[in-house]
C-alpha cells in the first residue's frame, strides 16, 4: 500500500521484532527526488539520526574524510556560520553532531533526548551536508596546513598521523588491498594517508562534494520515538533545502564492480608486512575471505553463528588450538564480517609470539612442576569433551619459531576447519546451543542500544542500493530497482530456519566459504628499526621543508594560519542567538519504566555472616535477569592482592571441583565450564572493581565483582553457577600458565598504545607506589593490579611454574578464594548484591540468592575440611573481632560496619601521589607518533552528599569541552590535537585535562592555560559563561544524564551508582538533577577558583 503524506510517499514497510515489542521499519521517498527517510520506532528517550551519503575512495588522499570534517564549518543556503549547527544541536539535548567515514559511505549522526531536538537540528544538519561553505580558510585549519615552524598540521592530518602506522590500521589496509586486488574503494585508505592529504587542495574537495552530495544520493535514517509527519513539515519548511540542484543532477556516482579474488579453491595469497613498534615480541596474523553479498542475510547470519561456535569461548576449537595452551600461539582471536556490498570475512590472531633473541631466552615448556594436577583428575579426557580439537592437549606446551613463515599458521587453521567439515562437532547439540546464544546476543544488543543497532542494520541496504553493481534482490540503482531497506529485520527468522538444518549444512558452509575458496593471509611483524626510521625521516623532511620554504615563507605561512584561525572563529551574534529555539524539556522525552528498592537478606541458618547482606533490586523493561555481587577485598592481605588479576581471569576458564553427596567431588573440565557459561549467560564477568580493563578499575576497586545475566527462567540456575564458579574453581598449572602468558601478551600490546598507556601511567604517579603501606583501602587493589606491578609479577608467576613451584601460586589463589567465599564481612567495608529483573517480578529472588549462596558455601566448607585446604580461615558467628592484616590469612566475621549505600570511599589525595619523579613525567613510546597527555588535580564533588559544587564543576567542564567551545576552537581548531577535554572522575575525585593524538602538546597546553587565565577575568568569564553558553552546556549535561538511563542496562548501572553515592531512591536522584538548572554565575566562579586554578 502506498500512502502519500506531505511531500513524501510511503514506499515500503517491514516488520521488525524488538525485545520490548515489534516495530516497523518504514521508508518514505521525496516526491521530487530519490531522497528517502527511513523510520524505525524504538523504545526509550533517545532519537538517533544518520544522514547517509554513499561515498567512494578513488585514491588514498581521503577526500571523503576531509569533506566530512568541513561539512560542520558552516552552510551557504541560509548563511549559517561556524558554531551554529553544533550550538543548535547541543541545545536540542545532545552532545552535538558527529560523523564518520568508511570505505563506501559517510554518515552524519545526531542523537537527542526526545524528538524536539531532532526536529530542530535535522533541517540545519541536512543544509550543512548539501550546502557547506567549503572555504579555503576552513581547509587550512581542518584539513592541512604547514605552520610557521614548518610542521605539517591540520585536524585531519593529525588524526591520520596518529593512526596510519599503528598495527591495526596497517593490518586493515593490507588486508583490504589483498582481498580486493588493489582495485575499487575497498582497497583505499578512506581516511587519507598523510603524504597524500598534504597534496590535497580545497578545489578537489569542492568537486568531490559536487559529485557525491546531492538529494538523489542521500538517505536519512531516524530511530526512536518521533512522528514522521513532523519531520516532513520541518524539512519542507526550509526554502530550497529539498530542491534538486541542476548542476549535480547529471553527476552519476560510479558503482562498485568488484574484481574476482584470483586463485583456485583453497589458494592462499600471503604477504608479510612490517609495522613500527617499541618491541619485537608480538605480531599478528590475519586471514581474509570474500563473503556473501550484502543482501544474502541468510549466509551472513549462518557464518556469524559458525564463527561464534569456532572461536567464541575458551572451549571453542580455534581458541583451543591457538590460545588455550601453555605456550599460546596467540593471546586473542577476533572475527568480523565487514558489511561491504560484497562482504569480507576476517579472522585476526593478535599477540602472536614473534621469534627474536628476547623471546628465545624465555622459551621452553613448563613441565614436572610441583603441585600440577593429574590430567585425568582435573582435566577430563578427550571422550568427555564436546569437540574434536578440544580433547587432551598433547604438545600444548610446544614452542614454535616458525609461526610467521607463510602458510604455517594457515595450515593449522585449515586442519581445524577441515576436521569440522569432515566430522562436525562431537556434540550433536553444539550448533543448536550456538544458535540460541546468537539469538540472545542479538536481543541483548537490541535492548542495550536499540537506536544505534537499528541504524547499523539498515545501512548495508542503503549502501547496496546506491553503489552495488548488481543484487539478487534487483534492488540496486544500477539495475533500475527500488531499494529494499530492512533485510536484516528478518534475522530472528533466519535463526529459526537455521535451527531446522542438519549438521551437514554447517559442514557445507565451511567448505564453500572457507576451505574451497581462495583466501589471503597477512603476517604483521613488529620492527623496532622501522619506528626509528620513520621518526628520522620525519625529522629530515621537516628540516628540508624549513630550508626550502625559508624564513620569509615561514612568516607568510604563520600569517596565513592566523588569518584562517580568525576567519573560523565561532562568533554567534545576538541576533542569531535570538533565532534559536528554546532548550526542550528533557522530562518530556519518553522513558523506560523502572523502580528500585533495597532489601536486607534474612540471616543464614547457622548465623554466620555473608560477604553481602544488602541487596538492591532494580526492576525495568528488560527480557533478561541479572545478578551482581560485590565482595569487599579488605580481608585479603597485601601479599595476595597482586594475584587478583590472575584470579579474575581464571574464573570461568578453569576446572570446577563441585562436592557431591557421594563424597568425591564432581570434576567439570574448564572447557565445559566455558561452554556452560556461554550457553547459560547472555553476558558474564569477574573483575576487580567496576569498569575493569584488566590493569585498572575506573571505580570501586576495593570490591571483587561477579556479574552475569540470563533469561528470566534461568535466574536460579545462573545464581548457582556463578557461586559455584567462585567457590569451586580449581587452579591447575596448565590453566595458570596459559592465562598468565596471554595476560603478559596483553601488557606488551598495551605498552604500544598511547591511549592505553595514558591512564596506566597516570595511576602510576597518582598512587603511592613509593610507599604502598600508606595506601588507603580504596587504593590497595589499584596498586596491586597496575600494569607496572603486574608485568614483573606475571613474569615471576611463570618463572615459579617453570621452576616447579606452581604449588605456591595455587595456594595463594586458593587463599583468595577462601577469603572471598567464607571470609565473612570485611572489617573495613561492606559488600552488596544487585538483582535486576523485568517490571512486575517478585523480590523473592533475594531469598533464592541467599539460599543458594548458603547451600554452596556449606558445600565449600565441607570440601575445605575434607581436602585440608592450606588456607587458615577463622569463621565465627556474627559478632565482633579482629584479624591479622598481613601475612597469615585469617578472616574475621562480624556485623556489617556500615551500609554499602552510600559506600564508604576515599577520594584522590595529592599527598599520597608518588613524587619521586617530580610532579610531571614524559614517557616516550617508539612507534607512537602523536602525544597523549593528562593533567590531574583533586576534585571530590561526591562527599558530602549532596555536594554544593557538583553541578558547577560539571557545568564548567561542559562549557570548556563542548563542541565548538573554547578547547575545541583553540586546540583542535588550530590543529594542535585531535581531541582536548576536561574529564571528571567522580568516584576517585579527580579532575583532569586530557589531550589525545596531539601533534603540538606544548602549544595545546599553553592554549588551555590561556583559557583558564581568561576565565579569571570579567570579560573572559562573560564570553565563556554567557547565559547562552550556560544554557547550551546545561542541555548537553541533561542529555548525558538521560542517555545514561536510556536503556534497561543503563538504568541498572545508574541505579547502583546512585545508591553507592547516597541516593535513597530513583526519585531522589531525579530530584537532585534539578540542581543542574539552578547553577549561578557565582557558583561557576567558585568552582573555577576552587578546582580549576
Amino acid at each position: 500500500m502506498t500512502t502519500t503524506t506531505s511531500h513524501f510517499t510511503l514506499e515500503n514497510e517491514v516488520s521488525f521484532p524488538l525485545p520490548a515489542a515489534p516495530t516497523t521499519i518504514s521508508t518514505y521517498k521525496h516526491k521530487d527526488s530519490s531522497f528517502r527517510i527511513v523510520f524505525c520506532p524504538t523504545p526509550g528517550p533517545l532519537v538517533s539520526s544518520a544522514i547517509l551519503v554513499p561515498t567512494l575512495a578513488e585514491k588514498d588522499n581521503g577526500l571523503a574524510h576531509t569533506l566530512e570534517h568541513l561539512i560542520f564549518c558552516g552552510s551557504t543556503l541560509n548563511d549559517h556560520k561556524r558554531g551554529y549547527l553544533d550550538s543548535i544541536a547541543t541545545r536540542g539535548l545532545s552532545t552535538g553532531t558527529n560523523a564518520y567515514t568508511t570505505e563506501d559511505h559517510t554518515a552524519y549522526t545526531i542523537t537527542t533526548a526526545g524528538a524536539e531536538g531532532t526536529l530542530e537540528v535535522l533541517p540545519v544538519f541536512l543544509e550543512h551536508v548539501l550546502f557547506p561553505t567549503l572555504s579555503e580558510e576552513q581547509f587550512v585549519t581542518e584539513v592541512y596546513h604547514c605552520d610557521a615552524t614548518g610542521k605539517n598540521q591540520g585536524v585531519v592530518y593529525c588524526e591520520m598521523a596518529g593512526r596510519e602506522n599503528t598495527e591495526p590500521d596497517v593490518l586493515d589496509l593490507s588486508m583490504r588491498r589483498l582481498l580486493f586486488q588493489n582495485e575499487t574503494t575497498y582497497s583505499r585508505e578512506c581516511g587519507g594517508l598523510t603524504h597524500e592529504v598534504a597534496k590535497l587542495t580545497n578545489e578537489e574537495i569542492v568537486e568531490y562534494h559536487r559529485r557525491f552530495y546531492h538529494l538523489d544520493n542521500l538517505t536519512a535514517i531516524i530511530c526512536g520515538q518521533i512522528e514522521p509527519e513532523k519531520v516532513f513539515q520541518k524539512l519542507t519548511a526550509v526554502r530550497g533545502l529539498l530542491t534538486p540542484q541542476s548542476d549535480r543532477k547529471a553527476s552519476v556516482v560510479p558503482v562498485i564492480d568488484l574484481p574476482r579474488l584470483p586463485g583456485a579453491p583453497g589458494d592462499v595469497i600471503s604477504e608479510t608486512v612490517k609495522f613500527p613498534s617499541s618491541d619485537e615480541e608480538l605480531g599478528s596474523i590475519a586471514f581474509g575471505w570474500r563473503g556473501p553479498s550484502s543482501e544474502d542475510v541468510f549466509n551472513i547470519v549462518a557464518l556469524d553463528v559458525l564463527f561464534r561456535y569456532l572461536q567464541e569461548t575458551a572451549a571453542s576449537p580455534i581458541l583451543q588450538q591457538f590460545v588455550e595452551r601453555e605456550d599460546p600461539y596467540a593471546s586473542q582471536v577476533d572475527f568480523d564480517i565487514r558489511g561491504f556490498v560484497e562482504t569480507a570475512i576476517e579472522l585476526v590472531f593478535s599477540g602472536v609470539p614473534y621469534p627474536s633473541d628476547a623471546a628465545s631466552d624465555d622459551a621452553g615448556s613448563v613441565q614436572g612442576s610441583e603441585g600440577s594436577a593429574d590430567q585425568s583428575e582435573s582435566g577430563g579426557s578427550e571422550e568427555d569433551s564436546e569437540d574434536g580439537s578440544e580433547g587432551s592437549e598433547d604438545g600444548s606446551a610446544e614452542t614454535r619459531d616458525d609461526l610467521f613463515e607463510p602458510k604455517v599458521y594457515h595450515s593449522m587453521l585449515m586442519d581445524i576447519l577441515k576436521d569440522f567439515a569432515t566430522n562436525g562437532p562431537k556434540n550433536k547439540d553444539a550448533m543448536q546451543a550456538t544458535l540460541s546464544r546468537h539469538r540472545r546476543k542479538i536481543m541483548e544488543a537490541l535492548e542495550e542500544d536499540p537506536t544505534e543497532c537499528c541504524v547499523s542494520y539498515i545501512i548495508p541496504d542503503v549502501v547496496r542500493h546506491y553503489l552495488a553493481a548488481r543484487s539478487e534482490l534487483e534492488d540496486t540503482r544500477a539495475q533500475g530497482g527500488k531499494p529494499v531497506f530492512g533485510t536484516r529485520a528478518g534475522i530472528l527468522q533466519v535463526l529459526d530456519e537455521l535451527a531446522t538444518f542438519p549438521l551437514s549444512f554447517w559442514s557445507d558452509l565451511v567448505r564453500k566459504w572457507l576451505i574451497d575458496a581462495p583466501m589471503v593471509e597477512v603476517l604483521m611483524t613488529p620492527d623496532r628499526k622501522l619506528a626509528d626510521t620513520l621518526s628520522k625521516r620525519e625529522t629530515e623532511e621537516h628540516e628540508a621543508r624549513v630550508k626550502k620554504i625559508g624564513p620569509e615563507g615561514l612568516l607568510e605561512l604563520g600569517r596565513k594560519l592566523e588569518e584562517a584561525v580568525l576567519a573560523n572563529k565561532v562568533n554567534l551574534t545576538e541576533d542569531v542567538i535570538a533565532t534559536m529555539p528554546p532548550v526542550p524539556d528533557v522530562t518530556k522525552a519518553a522513558s523506560l519504566r523502572s523502580s528500585m528498592e533495597v532489601v536486607t537478606m534474612e540471616p543464614s541458618a547457622d548465623g554466620s555472616a555473608r560477604p553481602f547482606e544488602t541487596v538492591q533490586v532494580v526492576k525495568t523493561e528488560t527480557m533478561f535477569a541479572q545478578l551482581r555481587i560485590g565482595i569487599h577485598t579488605g580481608n585479603i592481605p597485601e601479599n595476595l592482592r597482586p594475584y587478583l588479576v590472575l584470579f579474575q581471569e581464571l574464573l570461568f576458564q578453569t576446572p570446577l571441583a563441585i562436592p557431591s553427596r557421594e563424597g568425591k567431588p564432581t570434576i567439570v573440565d574448564y572447557r565445559d565450564v566455558a561452554r556452560q557459561a556461554a550457553d547459560l549467560c547472555v553476558s558474564y564477568e569477574a573483575s576487580v572493581g567496576f569498569g575493569n580493563d584488566l590493569w585498572s578499575a575506573s571505580w570501586l576497586s576495593e570490591m571483587f565483582m561477579m556479574c552475569a545475566s540470563t533469561e528470566r527462567d534461568e535466574f536460579s540456575k545462573l545464581a548457582r553457577f556463578l557461586f559455584q564458579v567462585l567457590a569451586f574453581s580449581t587452579f591447575t598449572e596448565e590453566r595458570i600458565v596459559s592465562i598468565a602468558k596471554n595476560s603478559l601478551s596483553a601488557i606488551v600490546e598495551s605498552k604500544r598504545d598511547g591511549s592505553d598507556m595514558l591512564p596506566s601511567i597516570a595511576s602510576r604517579f597518582t598512587l603511592p607506589f613509593d610507599r604502598p603501606d600508606e595506601a588507603p583501602e580504596g587504593m590497595k587493589n589499584d596498586l596491586a593490579i597496575s600494569l607496572f606491578r603486574q608485568e614483573e609479577f606475571i613474569k615471576d608467576v611463570l618463572e615459579k611454574c617453570k621452576a616447579g613451584k606452581t604449588k605456591q601460586i595455587v595456594v595463594a589463589l586458593e587463599q583468595i578464594r577462601t577469603l572471598l567465599v567464607d571470609g565473612g564481612v570485611s572489617p573495613v567495608g561492606p559488600g552488596f548484591a544487585q538483582i535486576a529483573v523485568s517490571t512486575g517480578e517478585s523480590v523473592d529472588l533475594v531469598r533464592d540468592v541467599a539460599g543458594i549462596w548458603d547451600e554452596e558455601v556449606a558445600k565449600f566448607r565441607t570440601l575445605a575440611l575434607t581436602s585440608k585446604v592450606t588456607t587458615t580461615s577463622k569463621r565465627r558467628k556474627t559478632g565482633s573481632g579482629s584479624g591479622s592484616r598481613k601475612g597469615t590469612v585469617t578472616a574475621t566475621v562480624q556485623k556489617s560496619l556500615a551500609s554499602p549505600f552510600p559506600f564508604p570511599r576515599r577520594p584522590y589525595d595529592l599527598g599520597l601521589a608518588d613524587m619521586s619523579f617530580g610532579n610531571s613525567v614524559l614517557v616516550p613510546i617508539q612507534g607512537v607518533t602523536t602525544t597523549f597527555l593528562s593533567q590531574i588535580v583533586p576534585c571530590d564533588i561526591v562527599n558530602p552528599h549532596p555536594h554544593p559544587d557538583y553541578f558547577p564543576v560539571l557545568l564548567l567542564a561542559e562549557l570548556l569541552s563542548r563542541s565548538e567551545g573554547p578547547l575545541y576552537t583553540s586546540i583542535r581548531g588550530q590543529g594542535y590535537a585531535y581531541d582536548a577535554s576536561i574529564h571528571i572522575s567522580l568516584w576517585t575525585g579527580m579532575l583532569s585535562f586530557e589531550l589525545y593524538e596531539s601533534s603540538e602538546p606544548r602549544k595545546a597546553v599553553s592554549e588551555f592555560y590561556a583559557i583558564l587565565e581568561s576565565l579569571g577575568t570579567p570579560s573572559g568569564f562573560h564570553d565563556i559563561c554567557s547565559r547562552f553558553n550556560v544554557e547550551t552546556a546545561t542541555a548537553s549535561a541533561a542529555y548525558k544524564y538521560a542517555s545514561a538511563k536510556s536503556t534497561s542496562a543503563g538504568l541498572v548501572v545508574g541505579a547502583l551508582r546512585g545508591a553507592l553515592r547516597g541516593f535513597k531512591s530513583l526519585e531522589d536522584e531525579q530530584t537532585f538533577q534539578h540542581g543542574l538548572y539552578a547553577v549561578t554565575d557565582d557558583d561557576l566562579r567558585r568552582a573555577y577558583e576552587k578546582y580549576y586554578l
